[in-house]
């Protein structure tokens, strides 16, 4: 019986459902779970105990199925070389074609996912906090070949998501690294994002698809990918950056929210004019409803502005969001949220784990 320590923390999440991650971004607030996790040979079947829950109370609140899927998923990680190439295997496929591993599935199979696709860097990024909170080179080497999987991403210039993908990965890899090749990436990557700002619109361009429903669609969830700008101002000293970032968020602020600050989805604006089109969901209830995840993305999204930028107006609005989540009517007693807080099944309707985290994690930073 092979005995594997398993230390994981839960740093600034906004969502882990099923993805391999516990972080999004560099925030500064973190809970340390150390599990003792029992697991035989190549068996999937874990036995585990938990060994001490450090500055983390909100922990006694969740389910032991969500720990137990959370362990499940840093069990991938230790083995990750075999899991992946064996799926990559089954498959045809080279590591270029599918880097990363995204979710286990509910027949207890590992998710791939090619380069491009909006989670490939998150886990990456958690093999690198696995090495700083290690120190062991075995997450080291495995951070280094996962991350490089993605170099190819500096020069896409077709999503919004770059933050996700290039400042989870690399940027976690520079900042304990300082590598100047990781920087390189990271600055191609941030004027790749950069190229998707339209100065009449004032925000960066979301999706390109739905071209028939939307004109230019800016959605709640480009907040997340503003760090990376501001990052790119400090490494770089081109201010460019920090303007487009501050613009989006500005812009963002006036036209996302409605008065109670909860966010529309999706907004939708004239190219010519810079003038809503329309206000929509697209992964929510309704138009009009609260999307859970859209909710923490602002709640993130505006704490980080305060955090980068000294300006007032975005902890207001964080402490506004904030407020509305907190005092929501349809805001279970144990302070984990439904997917969306107008959906007409509640309380039947599935429910938001590491939302309850991440909102936490928020009301640190401005604490701090």
């Amino acid at each position: 019986m092979d005995i594997l320590r398993v230390y994981t923390y839960f740093q600034a999440s906004v969502f882990i459902l099923s993805f391999i991650t516990a972080e999004i971004f560099s925030c500064h607030f973190f809970s340390l779970l150390i599990i003792k996790a029992e697991v035989s040979g190549n068996s999937k079947k874990i036995s585990f105990q938990i060994v001490s829950l450090i500055r983390c109370p909100i922990f006694h609140k969740l389910q032991e199925s969500f720990l137990r899927n959370i362990i499940r998923i840093f069990f991938v990680l230790y083995h990750v070389k075999t899991e992946t190439e064996n799926v990559r295997i089954s498959l045809g496929k080279t590591p270029e074609e599918l880097p990363s591993p995204r979710n286990i599935q509910s027949d207890g199979s590992l998710r791939l996912v090619r380069a491009r696709d909006w989670c490939s860097g998150f886990f990456p990024g958690e093999l690198w906090y696995m090495y700083e909170y290690t120190k062991d080179d075995f997450w080291k080497k495995k951070a280094e070949f996962q991350t490089e999987l993605l170099e190819p991403l500096k020069s896409y210039k077709g999503t919004h998501d770059l933050g996700f993908m290039l400042y989870c990965s690399y940027g976690n890899g520079y900042r304990m690294e300082q590598s100047d090749k990781y920087k390189q990436v990271l600055l191609e990557g941030a004027n790749s994002l950069a190229s998707r700002f339209n100065p009449v619109v004032g925000c960066i361009r979301s999706w390109d698809h739905n071209g028939d429903k939307w004109q230019y669609p800016v959605i709640i969830d480009n907040m997340m990918n503003l760090e990376f700008l501001f990052w790119a101002t400090k490494a770089s000293g081109d201010s460019t950056f920090y303007k487009i970032a501050v613009t989006h968020a500005d812009n963002t602020m006036k036209y996302h929210f409605r008065k109670d600050y909860s966010s529309y989805h999706v907004i939708d604006y004239d190219t010519i004019t810079g003038n809503v089109r329309n206000k929509h969901t697209h992964q929510g209830y309704a138009h009009e409803s609260a999307w859970a995840r859209g909710q923490a993305w602002g709640l993130y999204g505006y704490t980080m502005c305060f955090r980068e930028t000294g300006d007032r107006r975005y902890l207001n609005q964080a402490e506004q969001i904030a407020s509305f989540i907190f005092h929501h009517p349809n805001l279970p007693s144990d302070l984990i949220p439904y997917w969306d807080y107008n959906d007409p099944e509640i309380p039947a309707s599935h429910r938001q784990y590491i939302l309850f985290l991440s909102h936490r994690s928020h009301i640190y930073q401005e604490m701090s």
